[in-house]
């Protein structure tokens, strides 16, 4: 979503109403190259890739993701990867000058230390990292080539 000049809006959930699932939300804000934008919103299934295992592309402003990323945002240094990750599957980050990794579900290992469910880390010139879950988790990480001005 891009909230722009001003946006008013809702989150739920329909299905859960039906079935009585829980929704979880993670919400999280990037700063927009420009300012006075028009609102807008965009929606994407990913299920299918991230049934990978992998690292996903689901969300970038990045000129080489133009083409490829499911959701196109207003931020020319930023993209949101995303990894549901079985047992014992290791993925690696992106090397970013700036990076932001989120621990949605379950729990992973960054370099030995041990990261639990709504941990998160931000890293700054750390190069490639791997990202090991011994149980299975889901990862969100923020690839980002800028700092926040």
């Amino acid at each position: 979503m891009t909230a722009g000049r001003g946006i008013a809006h809702s989150e739920g959930n329909a299905t859960g109403r039906l079935d009585g699932t829980d929704l979880r939300v993670v919400q999280m804000w990037v700063a927009p190259d420009e300012a006075d934008l028009e609102p807008g919103y965009a929606e994407a299934d990913v299920s299918g890739a991230l049934a990978t295992g992998e690292l996903v592309v689901v969300v970038s402003g990045l000129s080489r993701h133009a083409t490829t990323t499911p959701v196109t945002i207003n931020n020319s240094a930023a993209a949101l990867h995303v990894a549901r990750m079985p047992a014992g599957k290791t993925v690696t980050l992106p090397d970013a000058p700036y990076g932001h990794l989120y621990v949605a579900r379950g729990s992973v290992e960054l370099d030995g230390t041990a990261l639990g469910e709504g941990d998160a880390v931000r890293t700054r010139n750390a190069g490639e990292i791997s990202v090991h879950s011994p149980g299975g988790a889901e990862i969100l990480f923020w690839e980002m080539h800028a700092g926040v001005a």
